[in-house]
């Protein structure tokens, strides 16, 4: 995949309006003149944009949401606890652990018994607090980041 960070116009702007159309919601934003770039100013309308918005606090600094905060809040465990249940519900780690490891059909609940096997727990929650169980994890997750190309060297 190509690395949009280096493709990309950066710049700040004010959220202006926000309406349902036939086609889609529709978000208009303020901004400054000199943010503008000419070849984004010429693009003729309909041009296809990669957006990420990150609503940012009265110093101009990224503003956290609820559910960010909170997870960065946690430890490490309790992190990898909830990566592990997001993992069980992506489908591509679903095929990965089929494909790898022979785990069954393509299900949530074969790659939850999947991560607790591997890991040596009965419960994926003992990541927050099974130091030996979490580095397993770690390395599980790493593998299928790697080979699924999400991570561009294992860790």
């Amino acid at each position: 995949m190509t690395d949009l960070k280096y493709h990309g116009v950066k710049f700040e702007a004010k959220k202006h309006a926000y309406r349902q159309t036939q086609d889609g919601i529709s978000v208009t934003f303020i901004m400054h003149p000199n943010d503008v770039d000419a070849e984004f100013a010429v693009a003729p309308l309909g041009t296809m944009y990669n957006v990420t918005a990150v609503q940012l606090d009265d110093d101009g600094k990224p503003k956290a949401t609820p559910q960010k905060a909170v997870y960065a809040e946690k430890s490490d465990g309790e992190k990898a606890v909830t990566r592990a249940a997001l993992l069980c519900q992506d489908k591509a780690f679903q095929s990965w652990a089929e494909e790898r490891f022979g785990v069954g059909s393509d299900e949530e609940t074969n790659a939850a018994e999947f991560i607790r096997t591997a890991c040596g727990v009965s419960s994926r929650s003992e990541l927050a607090t099974n130091q030996a169980a979490l580095a397993k994890f770690t390395e599980l997750e790493g593998d299928f980041l790697f080979d699924c190309g999400r991570m561009t060297e294992v860790r």
